[in-house]
C-alpha cells in the first residue's frame, strides 16, 4: 500500500520554537553590535576634536611667538568643547566638554609646549591626549 509518509507533514512545533529562539538570539546579538559601533563611532569623532582642538590651541602659541617674539611661560588650563549642547535636548547632560592643561617652558632650543586634552565619555571611559610641541626662538 502506497501512502503519505507521516514525516514529511511540515515542521513539529518543537523545531519552530528552536528556529524562533536561534533568530531572537541572532537579532538581539547584531542590534547590541550595532549601538556599540555607534557609541565607538561617537567617540572617535570626539577624539578626532580633541586633536584638531590641541592642534588649534599650539598653532595660537606658535603665532604669539612670531609676532611676539615671545610666548607667555607656565602652565594654562582651560575648558574645551567636544559636542555643542543640543538645544532640543531637555538633558541636563547635553554636549560634552572636556579641559586641556597646557605647559610652556623656555629651553636653549627654543620653546617646549606640553598640552593634554582631557575628558570622559557618557559611557564613562576616560580619554586623554598629549601633544608636544617645540617652537624654536625667532
Amino acid at each position: 500500500m502506497l501512502g503519505r509518509p507521516k514525516h514529511n507533514r511540515g515542521f513539529t512545533l518543537i523545531e519552530m520554537m528552536v528556529g524562533i529562539v536561534i533568530i531572537s538570539i541572532s537579532a538581539v546579538a547584531l542590534y547590541y553590535m550595532y549601538v556599540q559601533g555607534h557609541v565607538l563611532l561617537e567617540e572617535h569623532e570626539h577624539r578626532r576634536k580633541a586633536f584638531v582642538l590641541a592642534r588649534e590651541l599650539i598653532a595660537d602659541k606658535e603665532i604669539e611667538a612670531a609676532t611676539n617674539k615671545a610666548i607667555d611661560i607656565g602652565e594654562f588650563i582651560g575648558e574645551v568643547e567636544l559636542e555643542p549642547p543640543n538645544p532640543d535636548d531637555d538633558d541636563e547632560i547635553s554636549g560634552l566638554t572636556g579641559t586641556y592643561k597646557m605647559g610652556v617652558e623656555l629651553k636653549d632650543y627654543g620653546y617646549l609646549i606640553k598640552l593634554t586634552i582631557s575628558w570622559q565619555e557618557r559611557t564613562g571611559r576616560d580619554y586623554k591626549i598629549f601633544l608636544p610641541k617645540t617652537i624654536p626662538n625667532y
